[in-house]
């Protein structure tokens, strides 16, 4: 099999500077092991175009359809569009340092903190920006613990027969987009205890959790136990 070819170290700051060294779909900010994703799922078509840097976590799930591959183009593009608009902008009205951007999963929809609007095809408007604080995504104790849930979550859906990552994943997401509207890193900070409570709530639904809550296991830590460890 020929060897896949690295992307030079000029490549990966670029790709690094265009997602602010936050991978764009769970703000895991562990750069240094971040991959690059080949969009058309070509190695050898390496057009800056084509490439995105994500978390390998992340990578896995583009791979196996966890995260779906129109929502990576769609990644892609608004990143472009804002780098784009980011040069444009007058040096009185700077773009935020974080250059937050939401892609909702099965939604033609992206969300740009601050003042960058993106317009996607087929006409729909972009929803109201997000702040670049006062998020789970952004306070760190909160999106470790949400992160740890989230998680638990995803392993004791995959553990159902019949369940896959690609489903596990589209069911947890579709949870917290019904009750919240976004995905969870996306989620007010003054909403974190509601979502801690439906990801608790769905976890125990589980077989998985049921049988552990039968045998007095606990199937997740407390925010405080999991503060403390």
């Amino acid at each position: 099999m020929k060897p896949r070819k690295k992307p030079s170290q000029r490549k990966r700051a670029l790709l690094q500077k265009e997602i602010h060294s936050i991978c764009p779909f769970c703000q895991s900010q562990e750069v240094d092991t971040f991959e690059v994703h080949h969009l058309n799922e070509n190695p050898d078509d390496d057009r800056f175009e084509n490439e995105l840097m994500v978390c390998p976590t992340c990578h896995a799930k583009i791979n196996v359809g966890t995260i779906p591959r129109n929502d990576v183009y769609k990644m892609k593009e608004a990143l472009m569009k804002v780098s784009e608009q980011q040069k444009n902008l007058s040096t009185n009205c700077p773009a935020p340092h974080d250059g937050i951007i939401q892609i909702n999963h099965g939604d033609n929809v992206v969300q740009a903190a601050g003042q960058v609007t993106i317009k996607m095809p087929r006409g729909r408007r972009a929803k109201a920006a997000v702040p670049v604080s006062g998020v789970i995504g952004t306070s760190p104790k909160e999106r470790a613990y949400v992160k740890h849930l989230y998680d638990r979550l995803f392993d004791y859906k995959k553990a159902i027969p019949g369940y896959d990552d690609a489903r596990a994943g589209r069911i947890v997401a579709r949870y917290i987009r019904e009750a919240f509207g976004s995905t969870w890193s996306y989620v007010p900070i003054d909403r974190f205890d509601a979502l801690v409570k439906l990801l608790q709530e769905k976890i125990d639904e589980t077989p998985l959790g049921r049988k552990h809550k039968k045998n007095g296991t606990k199937p997740y830590s407390s925010f405080e136990e999991f503060l403390n460890k």
